[in-house]
């Protein structure tokens, strides 16, 4: 079986602690990586634990994300006119954000069957992490957390949708008091 418990735990506690690390040695503020440090550590410790079928709904909203991002840098070069935020992050445009969210939000809701509104609330959140990390890095004078991959940036440079969009997708469940839909989630996933 492709989705191991212990593995996905294994590989996200190790992306947080190196992604706590570029953070910190980037120069980028500490209570921007306490902000979403603690409620992500927070999240796999104890909350996901009670999530039913968590393991296969992350693996799935990491590859749904991965479309997200490839889509919007793609969309982006391609047709992108309006900076989206320029004080932010001045090559990012409206155009890309919104190309990656539609090819993203087909590949969810079509492709694994996820419901509607947790996939567009979820997507949206992964854009608002992308500029979250964008802004810190801004501040700190760098344009990637580190070099470990490469011309890719570091692994805060990878997570930074998935970040918010897991937050999001678990305070949707939540909130809605639908972790029914957290299950359908997961499940569809399969």
């Amino acid at each position: 079986m492709l989705y191991s418990p212990v593995f996905t735990t294994i590989v996200l506690k190790t992306a947080l602690v190196i992604a706590a690390i570029e953070w910190t040695q980037s120069g980028a503020s500490p209570l921007g990586l306490v902000a979403w440090l603690l409620p992500c550590i927070g999240l796999v410790d104890s909350a996901l634990d009670q999530w039913p079928g968590r393991y296969i709904c992350l693996e799935t909203l990491w590859i749904v994300l991965v479309y997200s991002d490839s889509a919007q840098l793609v969309i982006g070069r391609q047709f992108g006119r309006t900076p989206a935020v320029p004080s932010i992050s001045p090559n990012k445009s409206l155009e890309g954000y919104i190309g990656g969210i539609a090819i993203a939000y087909l590949v969810a809701t079509f492709g694994h069957g996820w419901m509607s509104i947790p996939t567009l609330v979820t997507l949206i959140a992964g854009v608002v992490g992308d500029l979250y990390f964008s802004y810190f890095k801004r501040r700190a004078g760098v344009k990637d957390f580190s070099n470990l991959l490469g011309p890719h940036g570091g692994l805060c440079d990878r997570i930074d949708s998935f970040v918010f969009a897991i937050l999001s997708l678990y305070a949707w469940g939540v909130f809605a008091g639908t972790e029914q839909q957290l299950e359908f989630l997961s499940m569809r996933a399969l």
